[in-house]
């Protein structure tokens, strides 16, 4: 058994993540779903985790989302950050989000 491309996803505040290009969001009532276009499969992430996929742009460094996290749903700002952390090493681990290198 081998790792996907041989990497441990471990994710760090400065990282910049972006969502896949097979999956795609879809709000549904208390309740967001992400869609893994390859498999069909689909993962009810919560209020919280649409809120964190819709930023998941490429652009912004995860601390600048867990930020957001902290402000939206008045959390401490460490919380959020770790649960970010935790949130988006689980969709990397199914797929769903990628990477971006430093450039």
């Amino acid at each position: 058994m081998h790792s996907h491309g041989g990497e441990e996803a471990n994710f760090s505040l400065t990282d910049r993540v972006v969502r896949g290009e097979a999956s795609t969001g879809e709000s549904s009532p208390g309740d967001y779903l992400i869609l893994d276009l390859d498999s069909g499969s689909y993962y009810g992430v919560g209020e919280a985790g649409g809120f964190i996929w819709d930023r998941l742009d490429g652009e912004s460094e995860l601390r600048v989302v867990g930020e957001a996290v902290a402000r939206h749903f008045g959390i401490e700002a460490s919380r959020a950050s770790s649960d970010l952390l935790e949130f988006v090493t689980r969709l990397h681990e199914l797929g769903l989000v990628e990477r971006v290198d430093a450039p």
